[in-house]
């Protein structure tokens, strides 16, 4: 007579098992509330006002984390690069070492993925510490800033028409469109 086996529960089998027996090298990770087989991508993206282009990739493991891709773009990345980045990608041990290699971070308030080719764009009085305009030239609602990051609020009008909306890192919410970012950029 044959005896009933049980599978493991998921909290027990480890991200880095065999996942699919044709790909061995794919790893499970869970992000959120989603679940990912496969792997994690990571691209560098140039850009300037009228052109993008992908600079280079890297394909990891999914359980490779996105602290650990930032500290190996930081590796290719020349002196003197401003690097808009997912807000997941910042810490402040990345940020020293970005500094020390004359690179400037600027993360966003987007973790998970963005649109932050206007990020550096936006007027901020580092003073009175208040976003003042967005990078159209609209001025805020309102600003603040606390516990070393800034948040300002755009009038929707502005931001829903805006053409420079797509490459935008605002947020739309009910009553308006809100832009997060850290002092430390």
């Amino acid at each position: 007579m044959l005896k009933e086996q049980k599978g493991k529960s998921s909290k027990n089998i480890s991200p880095n098992s065999l996942q699919n027996p044709t790909d061995p090298d794919a790893t499970y990770h869970k992000k959120g509330k989603k679940k990912h087989i496969g792997y994690s991508t990571n691209l560098i993206e140039k850009f300037d006002d009228k052109h993008r282009m992908i600079e280079g990739y890297d394909l990891q493991k999914n359980t490779y984390s996105d602290q650990k891709f930032a500290k190996d773009t930081i590796k290719k990345l020349d002196k003197g690069t401003t690097a808009l980045i997912d807000g997941a990608y910042f810490s402040e041990e990345i940020n020293k070492k970005a500094k020390g290699k004359g690179i400037k971070m600027i993360p966003t308030n987007l973790a998970g993925g963005g649109k932050n080719s206007n990020g550096n764009k936006f007027e901020i009085d580092e003073k009175e510490h208040l976003v003042k305009k967005c990078p159209s030239g609209h001025k805020t609602i309102h600003s603040t800033f606390k516990e070393g990051s800034y948040r300002a609020h755009f009038n929707k009008k502005h931001c829903s028409s805006c053409p420079l909306r797509k490459d935008c890192p605002v947020v739309e919410q009910k009553k308006s469109y809100l832009f997060k970012v850290s002092e430390k950029t």
